[in-house]
């Protein structure tokens, strides 16, 4: 006896591809009502950060103003002053020095702040409009289909997906170490006259930001970092390279890897282009700028040292240990995700951080020996962003890590590392930003 396959009527085929639209709609609606209330979560986070930082900038200018007039020192902030700052005492150029860098540095920190707010404010806006289009589309579909009308996909590259992606222009880094463990001697110290330059691990949230001057012309610590490119990140993203049903994970952030210390030497080399007509070049007219091995062989070199021997002293496995104060300085409140990393990982916890911004999207993976990592074995060429100084900026890829681990605890974590640095440079386009 033979079996006749029976097709369905095509009202049945209809509908259940029908069915199968708005279920996809669905789904990518209640993944933006998620991303929608982690936004409003960071939002609010953000707000109350700005709040915090705000009262601090408030108290540190009443304190510079107070001491500017108890020593009739002339200043923008107190004009009427007839002291000039370079002629006071140590004792009192030190407490100075002190004073204007807490209150720049709290200027510094209020601005970052405020600009995280109004991205994330932006972020919840555009989540929000995108969830209402879509929501408005599937209503209209829903009644389609009631009339047995055949439905179209409506979740297209730029839409509700695209809206959902994070801000590359925000960067999660690692958090500096203990304010003991930076030092407070040094050339820099030396040019300057403000050991806050050394001690200061830079409370950035944007690198760009870093070693900028404030009004009365004083600079305030900064350490440099190896960070995503911010401007692939964009390019990928909204160019929706992945597709709209791509799996890519795409994360929560951009990571960037901030010095603990910055490098006391770097060494750079140039390639040479081979093979070329010099009359041609002399002439100015070659405005091709191709990726040749001479470019592969332009390189930035150097070393850094991290060290977390001081954390170890505040830190167990739960966080910070009880009724201690927090001892680092930074914008916000380390987490506690963050300290107890410092406490299991040790140096290794910046390391991660290095690994997610040379990683790409896929970064972060789960080991079966170490848990939730990017440390994969092997790295990869993505493009990141080096920022060594104010003028010292570079567009490149890891082309070679090696580690040392100088000193560990009782529980094998190291708490001393070196690290050397090598990064193979590519052409940073002139329209980068």
């Amino acid at each position: 006896m033979t079996t006749k396959t029976v097709p369905l009527p095509s009202a049945e085929i209809t509908k259940n591809k029908n069915t199968a639209i708005l279920t996809s709609e669905q789904t990518v609606i209640n993944g933006g009502l998620a991303a929608l209330a982690a936004a409003q979560t960071n939002l609010y986070s953000l707000s109350s950060a700005q709040v915090t930082d705000n009262k601090n900038l408030q108290t540190n200018q009443q304190a510079l103003i107070s001491f500017l007039k108890a020593n009739n020192i002339h200043d923008l902030l107190n004009p009427s002053g007839t002291v000039n700052a370079s002629s006071l005492s140590s004792t009192l150029l030190a407490q100075y020095n002190t004073l204007y860098s807490n209150y720049t540095n709290d200027q510094i920190t209020l601005t970052n702040t405020t600009a995280s707010v109004n991205a994330a404010n932006a972020a919840v806006g555009a989540l929000g409009t995108q969830i209402t289009i879509s929501q408005n589309q599937l209503n209209k579909n829903i009644v389609a289909a009631a009339k047995g009308k055949p439905l179209s996909s409506t979740v297209a590259p730029g839409g509700l997906a695209n809206a959902a992606i994070p801000d590359p222009s925000l960067y999660t880094y690692n958090i500096p170490m203990v304010s003991s463990a930076y030092l407070n001697k040094g050339p820099q110290v030396d040019s300057a006259g403000n050991s806050a330059l050394i001690v200061d691990p830079g409370a950035y949230q944007q690198v760009t930001n870093a070693w900028q001057s404030s009004s009365n012309g004083t600079f305030s610590g900064a350490k440099g970092s190896i960070q995503a490119s911010r401007d692939h990140y964009s390019a990928a993203f909204s160019q929706n390279i992945f597709g709209s049903t791509s799996s890519v994970s795409l994360g929560n952030s951009t990571y960037g890897f901030k010095f603990l210390y910055n490098p006391t030497s770097v060494d750079m080399t140039w390639g040479v282009v081979e093979q070329v007509n010099p009359s041609f070049e002399t002439s100015g007219q070659d405005t091709s700028n191709l990726i040749s091995p001479a470019l592969a062989a332009s390189t930035i070199s150097f070393s850094l040292i991290l060290n977390r021997i001081g954390d170890m002293s505040y830190l167990n496995d739960s966080g910070l240990l009880p009724n201690v104060g927090n001892p680092y300085k930074m914008a916000g409140t380390p987490s506690a995700t963050d300290l107890k990393d410092i406490y299991e990982k040790g140096t290794m916890y910046d390391l991660e951080f290095l690994f997610r911004a040379g990683g790409g999207t896929n970064a972060i993976y789960t080991s079966g020996l170490n848990g939730s990592t990017a440390d994969k074995g092997f790295l990869m060429p993505m493009p990141i962003e080096l920022h060594l100084g104010a003028r010292l900026r570079y567009l490149g890829r890891i082309a070679a890590l090696d580690v040392t681990h100088v000193i560990f605890n009782e529980r094998m974590v190291p708490i001393f590392s070196t690290v050397n640095v090598t990064v193979s440079r590519y052409f940073d386009n002139p329209t980068s930003a």
